[in-house]
Parts: structure tokens; C-alpha cells; sequence
């Protein structure tokens, strides 16, 4: 996700997993998304984070500086996110193809360390 404004995802990305999207989220979200975890594990977390992402996207294209788009993405579902459905979050989540995702950047990578090596 690093662009020009030096956003890396390990800003956010700890945040979410470490405490299952627990400090941000409304609690009826965050039982749905444990739900979700408990019956098909990590996988579920990262959907959702992907999802989520998806949710913002075209909020934080429109926004140019490091502070306005940690501000948004760290905020809350109470004050910065109130356009985000928990719902089409989780069906969102449901819908992204991870193992296709990973199939591809895997291969991009070994492609790229192949030909620098």
C-alpha cells in the first residue's frame, strides 16, 4: 500500500490483528469477524482487513497527506467511519479470493528476485 505518502501497512496492519480489530470496531462487528475467525481462522482476518481497505478506497485515494489517511484509517466506526457497513464489510471479506491474491505476489516476487539475481 506504500505510496508517496510513505504509508506502510505494519502502521495499521498491528493495530487490527494483534487485537482482532477489537480497539476500533463496535463490539456487534467485531463478534461477527471472531465468528468468522473462529470457523476458518487467519484467513478471516486478513479478508476482513483487505475488506475494509476496500470499503476506504476511494476516501483514501482522494486524500494527499501522511496525517489525514492515519487518521482515517486508525480512526473509529463511531467518528471517522461512518459511511463503512459492517455488513459489506463481512460479505466483502467473504468474497476475496486470498489464495489467488498470494498465488499472484508470490510469483511476481520470485520473478523479480530471479531476475536480480
Amino acid at each position: 500500500m506504500q505510496r508517496e505518502n510513505g504509508i506502510e501497512v505494519e502502521i495499521f496492519a498491528n493495530k487490527w490483528f494483534l487485537t482482532l480489530f477489537t480497539m476500533q470496531f463496535p463490539l456487534d462487528f467485531v463478534v461477527r469477524v471472531w465468528d468468522h475467525f473462529l470457523c476458518n481462522g487467519w484467513i478471516t482476518v486478513y479478508s476482513v482487513a483487505l475488506a475494509l481497505l476496500t470499503q476506504m478506497e476511494h476516501e483514501l485515494l482522494q486524500m494527499k497527506s501522511f496525517d489525514s489517511i492515519m487518521s482515517l484509517i486508525l480512526g473509529t466506526f463511531e467518528t471517522d467511519w461512518k459511511g463503512i457497513d459492517p455488513d459489506a464489510v463481512l460479505i466483502e471479506a467473504q468474497k476475496i479470493n486470498l489464495e489467488k491474491i498470494v498465488t499472484k505476489y508470490t510469483k511476481k516476487y520470485a520473478d523479480t528476485k530471479a531476475s536480480t539475481s
